[in-house]
């Protein structure tokens, strides 16, 4: 449960034919915890992408919950989503000022 009701979950993909311009890590996917969609944008591009333009993201879902990642892969090696901040992949969690 977020603590922030400013605070929604987001997720991103990208799609196949994209793979070459996404880190490795982002391959699975990307999530984010943000104020706003302009905010998870924002982190997406300068935590991952270390401040590169993404590709369009081919799926973008908001208020994201546990139970909609992959229990396999993504649950197991992932943050907290309960603060602003890269949740998934791990390594991005810092907090990125806008």
């Amino acid at each position: 449960m977020i603590k922030n009701a400013n605070l929604t979950t987001f997720w991103f993909e990208f799609a196949d034919s994209d793979q070459n311009a996404i880190p490795a890590t982002c391959r699975y996917g990307v999530g984010i915890t943000a104020e706003s969609d302009k905010d998870a944008f924002f982190l997406l591009q300068h935590g991952p992408f270390k401040g590169n333009k993404p590709p369009t993201p081919s799926v973008f879902k908001r208020a994201v919950k546990i139970d909609d990642l992959d229990q396999n892969h993504v649950v197991p090696n992932m943050k907290p989503m309960v603060f602003r901040g890269v949740w998934f992949p791990i390594g991005y969690f810092e907090d990125i000022a806008p």
